[in-house]
């Protein structure tokens, strides 16, 4: 119920990549998340060829500036070949047909699947019947809770809440253990609006309807979700805080509940 899948995805942006002496200029976002994995994929991509040179480009800061990137760069002709974007951007490059299809390249792959690529993968980077993108990275979020104070507040630590309605609800008594405590942070301005549409896709609903010529979250799925959201609000007293300041210093008694994306649960805090 608290859950929802995004994941990040390696688009090539040119065609014909490997060459004698070849460089191959990648880009990718979050550095604080990734900067040490594509670091050593580097190092053993190295070891098996070594005629190919993989040089990083400075990370994008998020994936909404690595789609505005490549687009300018689009433009001028200085995208990196192989770019790692959010899933839900690739049909926004596909339609300036900026990124190459990948169709060729896997088909003369050997044994692809025993290296774990499958069907399912490819369909999560296909766009108008081609594959643009495989996926690199999943996420999920994660709700992290204060045991003490949830005991202060009579909860059961063996029977956490699990469902909106008892987690609002303990969230609520937290608060009135003290002025300096919040019972519930959200991340709800975080990247591609996906703890928005968390709530939607977990009752069934969907962002647009199956023409993709109307909005299809005002029907009760979308009721649903925003009145949960501000119930949050309403009901639990969750303060408007953006995603550095959750997770910044906090004194050690807030939050109870917190609910953020995965660089944030990198860095859990009582």
């Amino acid at each position: 119920m608290f859950r929802t899948w995004i994941a990040a995805a390696a688009l090539s942006l040119a065609a014909g990549l490997a060459h004698a002496q070849t460089e191959v200029v990648v880009q990718y976002p979050y550095a604080e998340l990734f900067e040490g994995t594509h670091k050593r994929i580097i190092e053993e991509f190295a070891k098996v060829r070594p005629d190919i040179k993989v040089t990083l480009r400075a990370p994008y800061d998020s994936y909404e500036e690595g789609t505005q990137k490549v687009l300018r760069e689009a433009v001028t002709n200085q995208m990196p070949d192989v770019s790692f974007q959010g899933l839900n951007r690739i049909r926004v490059l596909v339609d300036k047909n900026i990124p190459a299809e990948l169709d060729g390249y896997i088909a003369a792959e050997k044994d692809f699947d025993k290296q774990g690529f499958h069907q399912a993968m490819f369909d999560i980077g296909t766009a108008s019947g081609k594959v643009y993108a495989l996926p690199f990275a999943i996420s999920l979020p994660i709700v992290y809770v204060n045991l003490d104070l949830a005991r202060k507040a009579g909860a059961d630590p063996a029977n956490l809440p699990k469902t909106w309605d008892g987690l609002i609800d303990l969230a609520k008594k937290i608060k009135t253990l003290g002025p300096d405590i919040n019972g519930i942070t959200y991340a709800w301005d975080i990247t591609g609006n996906w703890l928005w549409q968390a709530p939607v896709f977990s009752r069934g609903g969907t962002m647009l309807n199956a023409e993709e010529n109307k909005v299809a979250f005002n029907g009760p799925e979308g009721q649903f979700a925003i009145r949960t959201l501000a119930r949050l609000v309403s009901e639990a007293g969750m303060p408007n805080l953006d995603q550095p300041a959750m997770r910044g210093p906090l004194p050690p008694a807030r939050p109870a509940f917190t609910s953020p994306r995965p660089p944030t649960s990198t860095r859990p805090r009582r």
